[in-house]
């Protein structure tokens, strides 16, 4: 039989198929738990320090031949960073890609929107719902209620939720952290995991709609100047940005969609890492000032400082440990973000960076991204007895 070789259209066009599918944008990929726990095992995130000036514990105790006194131990003051929040934005309402998001808040989150907020903002004249649509998928177009449609006008949901990786990563990573004063140790991550701290769903209206933060944007803009998520001055007023904090909506114009996508990110965490900002409903996570935690007791032996110089001693003694810590807030130049879909990421970073490639193999057709969000801490390794200097 004769061989039937391809002529010069045929390969052509196969070339052109190839490279049209190359450049074709990518589908994010829905996510579990167990990637969100495997992604956050970072050494380059977790950024673990021993600060300069240790803590100072102060205890009673007492030994058979040396009587009682009031004994002082030193423990290390570490700092570092646990990938508290997952931060996932997506097009449509109730289509987080974190399946078991998905299949159990989400749902609750699109019915209340559907029910009730839409059901509040029908149209008196059309009785249709005014601007709760998701977003458009065509050219980077998105629908402004059903008359009209902007393009580089980027919508996007988010959802912050409480990460299950915190309590892994203390359990697997303290293992393999230096340490100088005190047994290895991570601060205590106060996150409650799975917990919707924020979803755009229910905050619908002031999501969409910027005239409702108008007050909150007004006085940002007064006490900064503006807070921008890359670089802009007034020497560089051109500089590069992806775009602005404010206003702290879902809609931000953007040639790129992980850009548009990463700058609602950074608007969520900054509505969640801080109390009262109203309008939006949502429930802040972090604190200010100092807390103190109660830690398990620890057994030394009678007339030990806790790091293993002994004095004469015939038995055990076990000692209560607590331990402070604090959490810095959050703000857009920290490098706190890891990427989880569509493209992970073993490194973190800031928002706002000026390679022009960033956003190569990131930019997804559906429109699906999750961070891991790392907030930071501080605190002082458990020691016996009263902190002096927390």
């Amino acid at each position: 039989m004769k061989k039937v070789m391809p002529n010069r259209i045929t390969k052509h066009i196969t070339l052109l198929l190839c490279l049209s599918m190359l450049s074709l944008p990518l589908h994010a990929k829905s996510f579990t738990s167990a990637k969100v726990i495997s992604s956050a095992h970072s050494r380059s995130c977790l950024d673990y320090k021993i600060l300069p000036n240790p803590c100072i514990y102060m205890y009673f105790s007492c030994s058979l031949f040396g009587g009682c006194g009031i004994k002082f131990t030193a423990r290390d003051r570490i700092k570092h960073k646990l990938p508290d929040l997952v931060v996932s934005t997506f097009r449509e309402p109730g289509d987080n890609p974190w399946t078991e998001i998905r299949l159990t808040e989400s749902r609750i989150a699109k019915a209340t929107m559907d029910n009730v907020l839409v059901h509040a903002f029908k149209s008196i004249d059309k009785g249709e719902s005014v601007g709760f649509e998701g977003a458009g998928r065509e050219n980077g177009h998105v629908g402004l209620g059903s008359i009209q449609s902007v393009k580089n006008l980027r919508f996007n949901e988010t959802n912050v939720i409480g990460s299950p990786a915190p309590k892994v990563i203390r359990r697997t990573m303290k293992y393999t952290v230096p340490s100088i004063f005190g047994r290895p140790f991570l601060c205590k991550s106060t996150v409650r995991p799975l917990f919707p701290y924020m979803m755009s769903e229910v905050d619908a209206i002031a999501w969409r709609k910027a005239e409702v933060n108008m007050a909150n944007t007004a006085a940002d803009i007064a006490r900064t100047g503006g807070r921008h998520i890359g670089s802009l001055s007034l020497n560089n007023p051109n500089g590069n940005t992806w775009g602005t904090v404010y206003p702290r909506i879902g809609f931000v114009y953007q040639t790129e969609p992980a850009k548009a996508a990463a700058v609602v990110a950074q608007r969520a965490i900054d509505i969640v890492s801080q109390p009262s900002q109203y309008p939006h409903i949502y429930s802040p996570y972090g604190y200010r000032g100092v807390k103190m935690f109660k830690a398990p007791p620890e057994t030394y032996l009678c007339g030990d400082d806790g790091d293993g110089e002994h004095g004469p001693t015939y038995s055990n003694c076990t000692i209560g440990t607590s331990f402070a810590q604090w959490m810095r807030p959050a703000n857009e130049h920290s490098k706190s973000w890891q990427m989880i879909t569509p493209k992970k990421n073993s490194r973190c970073e800031a928002f706002g960076t000026t390679d022009v490639n960033w956003s190569r193999g990131k930019n997804t057709e559906d429109g699906d991204y999750a961070w891991n969000y790392w907030r930071q801490y501080e605190c002082c390794k458990p020691g016996p007895g009263i902190l002096l200097n927390p």
